[in-house]
């Protein structure tokens, strides 16, 4: 059986949004003196390769622990992005996905950092989804969850977050800081394993992604 990791490792060089804590660890025991191993981990709920859930934005929005696992996991659509174009929006999506996909690719992951170096501070200018993009795949598709490999899906120049809201408004959970690089992951459909933390009442939380070949057993 063939999976693809397309999480990031969690480290102290892990990059995280501007504010948010840094990934930490401390050693609390060690076989040496106690005779066995523990960790203190400490990091925010979007560190890492992480799921936001509505709750994220929204008041009264669901949590990571009310998202049913069948909305994260099943086929999913990996798609590159235009690496002259930092906006992704609704012409792009429009030219890539068929009528037939609007109607039922239901997991879509955009490989947006495609021939980018990644690089080692936040930039708010990064490869992101557009509004008008957002308001694509709410209105017109049967998406419902959408990744990217930047650490947001926004520009972060707006704090509004209006594009988190369009879609996390319509239940349309948002995978972040994915990684395709590490397992040379190509455009095509596979089926994602996606398994965050089952955090009580969480806005978001890291999370393991995988993708499967499809075909292999």
């Amino acid at each position: 059986m063939k999976f693809r990791d397309i999480s990031r490792i969690l480290d102290r060089d892990t990059l995280v949004y501007p504010g948010d804590p840094a990934v930490g660890r401390e050693i609390r025991k060690c076989i040496a003196q106690d005779g066995f191993a523990m960790e203190v981990f400490t990091l925010g709920s979007h560190a890492g390769t992480h799921l936001d859930a509505p709750a994220h934005v929204l008041p009264a929005g669901a949590t990571i622990d009310g998202i049913a696992p069948e909305r994260l996991n099943g086929p999913a659509r990996v798609l590159t992005t235009d690496p002259a174009g930092a906006l992704i929006g609704a012409d792009f999506l429009s030219q890539h996905l068929s009528e037939q996909d609007r109607r039922t690719v239901e997991r879509l992951l955009l490989h947006a950092c495609n021939r980018r170096p990644v690089s080692a501070a936040f930039d708010c200018h990064h490869p992101s989804l557009s509004l008008d993009g957002a308001e694509f795949l709410r209105y017109r598709t049967a998406v419902k969850l959408i990744g990217i490999d930047t650490l947001s899906i926004e520009n972060g120049s707006d704090r509004t977050l209006p594009v988190h809201r369009t879609l996390l408004e319509a239940d349309i959970v948002i995978l972040e800081s994915l990684d395709f690089e590490t397992a040379q992951v190509a455009d095509g459909d596979y089926e994602l394993l996606c398994a965050p933390l089952r955090i009580r009442n969480a806005d978001g939380a890291p999370c393991r992604a995988l993708l499967r070949d499809l075909g292999t057993q």
